[in-house]
């Protein structure tokens, strides 16, 4: 089941990796001399902008499905969820999550404001999930 379950977050990490490569590959290709100037500097202005953000965008929704397989697979394993306390900072899972649905929000034109949030005693991943929940649930009440 890990590995099914895996396989996909594997490839998508793999094909992130590529259009790194790739955007480095066109950069490249754009700074020859021969290229237009305007072409040049509209090129590497997608590249550098609007490529590493959507790199990014992939990144981080793997991420945060690797963490809910692997609460799956804690879960499977013991027949109920083990919880790691631990002192974690809010800030960067909320950040995290955000930016993995950066696309809903968008597309349900949202805003969400992030105030203050305080260091908290508990399991990352189950923290994690939960503001993905909410978060998730408010942005499909919007749609």
């Amino acid at each position: 089941m890990s590995h099914d379950l895996r396989a996909p977050l594997v490839n998508l990490q793999g094909f992130s990796h590529e259009l790194s490569l790739t955007t480095s590959s066109v950069e490249e290709l754009l700074r020859d001399p021969a290229v237009p100037e305007h072409i040049r500097r509209r090129g590497l202005e997608l590249t550098q902008q609007e490529m590493q953000e959507s790199i990014g965008f992939i990144r981080n929704a793997v991420k945060h499905l690797g963490n809910i397989i692997d609460g799956l697979l804690r879960l499977s394993r013991v027949g109920r969820v083990e919880y790691t306390l631990e002192p974690v900072a809010l800030r960067p899972i909320v950040s995290d999550i955000l930016a993995s649905m950066h696309t809903t929000i968008v597309g349900v034109r949202a805003t969400i404001e992030v105030g203050e949030l305080p260091q908290v005693v508990g399991d990352r991943n189950a923290i994690g999930q939960i503001f993905a929940n909410v978060v998730g649930n408010a942005l499909k009440s919007l749609s």
